[in-house]
């Protein structure tokens, strides 16, 4: 097996799936972060001090119709940082755990294309969210004492009100024209709002009191 401490030219024209990329590289701190790719599966790396900080996007790779919610779920996700920190590692090792983050991209890809997508509970949810902006944009309209308010927070406010006045807008626009936003919209955005709702409660908007919107405009209420 052999020891690598950092992929590159030598080991793309060897003509095993690894590809220069360099409209992946970019700059951290200082540091020249280089692109490569193995199969299409993009890989970020950086060699400094003695050590290799090398990640694997799967989520980057093409095509995929599975959300981020999704690919944290499965065990191949912790593979994508297991060449993070080292000194040096088996090539033939990178090799098996991207030829495993691939076979798990087409296995995902595969399960959410014979999948039906139920989307009754995030309709339901939106119809909420939809009416918690509204009370909140109604309390607004008479609690808020505008003229006590300097200037500068009152910038703050207004953007925050016009903000939630947006929200509301985009909910009413998927509440109403559920072709355009959940049938005609790709499959992995469904799958999105959709797994955020059972992962994190909300759908678009976060209604808990970390929200940034709502909490302008509860500090003046």
């Amino acid at each position: 097996m052999k020891i690598i401490k950092n992929l590159n030219m030598n080991i793309v024209k060897k003509g095993i799936g690894f590809n220069r990329r360099e409209d992946l590289d970019y700059t951290n701190n200082g540091s020249k972060i280089k692109g490569y790719d193995y199969k299409g599966i993009p890989i970020t790396t950086l060699r400094e001090d003695g050590v290799t900080y090398l990640h694997i996007n799967a989520m980057g790779a093409e095509n995929v119709e599975f959300t981020k919610y999704d690919w944290d779920e499965t065990e191949e996700s912790k593979l994508e940082f297991e060449f993070n920190g080292l000194a040096d590692f088996y090539l033939e090792k990178l090799i098996d755990s991207c030829e495993k983050i691939l076979a798990k991209i087409h296995e995902l890809n595969e399960e959410c294309e014979a999948e039906t997508l139920d989307i009754a509970t995030v309709i339901k949810r939106l119809e909420f969210e939809k009416l918690y902006c509204e009370a909140f944009i109604c309390k607004a309209r008479y609690s808020v004492r505008w003229w006590e308010i300097d200037i500068y927070n009152l910038r703050r406010i207004k953007f925050a009100y016009n903000s939630l006045e947006e929200y509301v807008e985009i909910l009413s626009d998927m509440i109403n024209s559920t072709d355009k936003f959940f049938l005609e919209e790709n499959k992995k955005m469904v799958r999105c709002y959709i797994k955020r709702f059972e992962k994190c409660g909300y759908v678009i908007l976060n209604c808990s009191d970390s929200n940034q919107t709502l909490q302008k405009l509860k500090e003046v209420m």
